[in-house]
């Protein structure tokens, strides 16, 4: 159960008058007297971001108290604190106002300003009043005292010897410490802040990889196998201008820097001999960078490159340590101390470093885990290298990969020679059976030898009702064989023959016969269709002797007049 009271308070650059919230809180109020604040700016709730800290700062006379409040809601801005016990033995008007502290160490002042009262309730009448002195009893170190107590009843001279001898401890533990309105901040790796305790956080450590035995020649930039140095494992990349300053053990110290272009060629060397180089800045056409440390053998020796001209503390580079990369924890304090103790501790948020450090080590193709072939399964690939294009052909090697320009290239090879392409002239010996037929131009393959075919072409002995159509074409392989002049096809020479008809019709409604004869009108062989389809088509196959020279003809007869002869086939072949 809490008396609460609610507030706006609005982020801006301009002083406003405090807000009179007209709140009482009374000295039986323990525990429950609770101030909420709704920080706003451009009329909007201020989002508060992980990591931020609003300390909140109560004025009164004799005193000072600074509460962290608590953030009630961080997406809507809203935090809250709730009054001490101690505080509520105080009477009269309080003055507040509310500070932000950002996790990027900047900081702000709202201008937020507000007062409320406390009063003592009529319960409380005999207890006594501190209203001299306020001590403040949280995590942090009070930044303003009161030197003078006085007024203090016989019966409270106890409690004001032991502030006394309080506040003598704390003027020996301030002495020449300069107090500041603004909070100070330092950093560290754990929570108590003893840990690796800095008030300057620490530049982010170049070095990739780390340091190795061996050195780099000063006039080439090659590996060299000194035993008497040590050199960075890796190139790391830099830009023009930046500025780089090294150090051993937190301390300034010099390096060789060997210099490399875009393309990691060779640029030159500043060496270390030459005069101290402590700092470094980088030059035109200068892409990458390499260090040697003389007169140093042990890679794990505490070495720094960083940005900046001043070292800071020591920390591993991201690649190899990003836990050890940046601070764990961040201190706040209201006075400038070298001690963690005088700091309230919290858990630093190193999202944007660590999201910096993994883009660094996923884009590290320099193996900084030292990735074995063994560790990823390379021992289960053969280590071929590809074929030449000879190799490939020759088909013959079984240590050679394949690329597909290869394989098209070794199958054309092994295919010349050995089937019938499409184009270009080619003999081709044994005997083949084409179960399916063979054509020579569309026509069938025993045309090839001594044969002629006729398609749709006019005839003799055209009876009355056939549409007699013109000769489409006459096709033959052997020019002394056979001969077509007008409608007579010449069987020149002697010898058994296959003769085949056949015929498409159309407008048939009786009979139709169709044949082959001689040019003086003797039938040789003939077929006669009856109560046939309207259209269709049929053959006859015929085989005779003929002694040489011999004129052929085709006849037609139809019972029905327009019957029309779409497509005539006549094919002679030789036999023997």
């Amino acid at each position: 159960m809490f008396k609460t009271n609610e507030e706006i308070i609005v982020i801006q650059a301009k002083a406003t008058a405090p807000i009179p919230t007209e709140v009482v809180f009374w000295s039986h109020d323990k525990g429950t007297a609770k101030m909420l604040f709704q920080l706003q700016k451009d009329y909007v709730n201020q989002t508060l971001s992980e990591g931020t800290i609003v300390p909140i700062c109560l004025d009164f006379v004799g005193g000072r108290h600074i509460y962290h409040a608590v953030i009630e809601d961080a997406v809507n801005g809203i935090v809250s604190i709730v009054l001490e016990d101690n505080i509520l033995g105080y009477q009269g008007r309080v003055d507040g106002s509310i500070y932000i502290e950002l996790p990027d160490s900047r900081s702000l002042d709202t201008a937020g300003r507000f007062t409320f009262d406390i009063k003592r309730s009529p319960i409380d009448l005999n207890t006594p009043e501190l209203d001299d002195y306020y001590w403040q009893g949280f995590n942090e170190i009070m930044n303003q005292y009161h030197q003078t107590i006085a007024g203090i009843e016989t019966e409270s001279e106890r409690l004001l010897n032991e502030l006394q001898a309080r506040i003598l401890t704390l003027e020996e533990k301030l002495d020449n410490v300069e107090l500041r309105a603004r909070f100070k901040t330092a950093w560290s790796w754990s929570v108590e802040g003893t840990d690796r305790f800095t008030t300057v956080y620490p530049n982010e450590n170049l070095v990739v990889g780390g340091w190795e035995l061996g050195g780099l020649a000063w006039n080439t930039g090659k590996v060299t196998p000194l035993t008497d140095r040590i050199r960075t494992v890796n190139f790391i990349k830099v830009e023009e201008g930046d500025e780089l300053v090294f150090s051993l053990n937190e301390e300034a110290t010099d390096l060789n820097v060997v210099e490399y272009g875009s393309n990691y060629q060779y640029v030159g060397t500043e060496i270390e001999s030459t005069r101290p180089r402590y700092s470094y800045q980088v030059r035109e056409n200068v892409v990458y960078l390499r260090f040697v440390k003389q007169r140093n053998t042990d890679p794990s020796s505490k070495l720094k490159v960083e940005q900046g001209d001043t070292p800071t503390i020591y920390t591993t580079p991201p690649s190899n340590d990003p836990i050890n990369a940046y601070p764990t924890y961040k201190g706040i304090s209201i006075v400038d101390s070298d001690n963690p103790a005088d700091y309230s501790w919290q858990a630093e948020d190193n999202t944007i470093a660590k999201k910096a450090t993994l883009d660094s080590h996923t884009e590290n193709i320099s193996n900084p885990h030292k990735v074995t072939k063994t560790q990823v399964g390379l021992g289960n690939v053969d280590n071929y290298s590809t074929a030449t294009q000879a190799e490939a052909e020759a088909g013959a090697a079984t240590n050679k990969f394949m690329t597909p320009v290869l394989v098209f290239k070794a199958i054309a090879k092994w295919v010349q020679g050995k089937f019938v392409s499409t184009t270009g002239n080619e003999t081709v010996l044994g005997t083949k059976n084409f179960q399916d037929g063979l054509q020579v131009g569309g026509n069938p393959a025993g045309l090839v030898n001594d044969a002629c075919w006729c398609e749709d072409f006019a005839v003799n002995n055209l009876a009355a009702g056939i549409v007699n159509p013109d000769i489409q074409r006459f096709s033959t392989s052997n020019a002394e064989a056979f001969s077509m002049i007008g409608k007579t096809i010449t069987v020149k020479k002697a010898g058994v023959y296959l003769i085949t008809l056949g015929v498409n019709y159309t407008g048939l409604s009786g009979w139709l016969t169709f044949g082959v004869s001689r040019a003086d009108g003797t039938s040789l062989v003939k077929r006669s269709l009856l109560e046939s389809a309207n259209s269709g088509s049929n053959s006859l196959t015929y085989v005779r002797s003929f002694e040489g020279n011999d004129q052929l003809t085709i006849e037609f007869n139809s019972g029905t007049a327009g019957t029309t002869m779409q497509k005539i086939n006549l094919a002679i072949v030789k036999l023997a």
